[in-house]
């Protein structure tokens, strides 16, 4: 006889939605900087970070995979910005002079003469600055949403556009869950690090946060 089910325990689709998103989010500023050496790399020379020449790529599309890039870190600069002002703390140390917008104090990109090795640590210091702080920024209720949905576009975009090399299939096989306690517990890989884990019987998902620092851990 299985135990009754804890139906406080089961999360409505709203929250599910919810939890991912928090969670697409995380991964998405954890794996910006090594995107961004991608990216840089292709706009840069034509290779990718690897030093694979890929011939087909113009002076066209490495001048719009630069654009793409600084975007992606103007972007991730001004939102770190936002919240230091915010919250009076100070953001990270510029380690070098960005190309600004003139007249004001908008970041629009890396400037001229960044590596993409150096992109990728100058991304570093902001996505990892928003990464600690990200609860602080789900609680938010004014702009913390508007956040999640510009990183994750942001970053699913550049993604779909300059797809890196892909990570090996995984395998996997249903588990029994701890709620209804039927072997329905499934796991469903969602780009190369995002992973929905649920029961197909009663909605049963474990909590994001631990099974996210796994992942990270797992797939760093």
């Amino acid at each position: 006889m299985r135990d009754p089910v804890d139906v406080d325990a089961i999360q409505t689709e709203e929250q599910a939605s919810e939890e991912r998103l928090w969670w697409i989010t995380r991964s998405a500023l954890h794996q910006a900087p090594e995107l961004i050496l991608h990216v840089r790399s292709l706009a840069i020379s034509g290779r990718t970070e690897r030093g694979e020449v890929l011939p087909a790529w113009s002076a066209p599309m490495k001048l719009q995979a630069m654009q793409d890039a600084d975007e992606m870190f103007g972007a991730v600069h001004t939102w770190a910005v936002y919240y230091a002002d915010l919250w009076g703390e100070a953001p990270p140390l510029e380690r070098w002079r960005p190309y600004r917008r003139e007249g004001d104090q908008v970041v629009l990109g890396f400037g001229a003469g960044v590596t993409a090795e150096r992109a990728r640590t100058l991304l570093s210091d902001y996505s990892i600055w928003l990464g600690v702080r990200l609860d602080r920024i789900r609680r938010d209720e004014q702009f913390g949403h508007t956040f999640a949905a510009d990183a994750t576009t942001l970053f699913d975009g550049l993604n779909a556009r300059y797809p890196r090399a892909p990570r090996p299939e995984r395998q996997q096989r249903p588990r029994p869950c701890p709620v209804c306690g039927e072997v329905e517990v499934t796991a469903v890989w969602r780009g190369a690090d995002q992973l929905l884990v649920r029961c197909g019987l009663c909605g049963w998902q474990p909590d994001p946060k631990p099974l996210a620092r796994l992942m990270q851990w797992v797939l760093a």
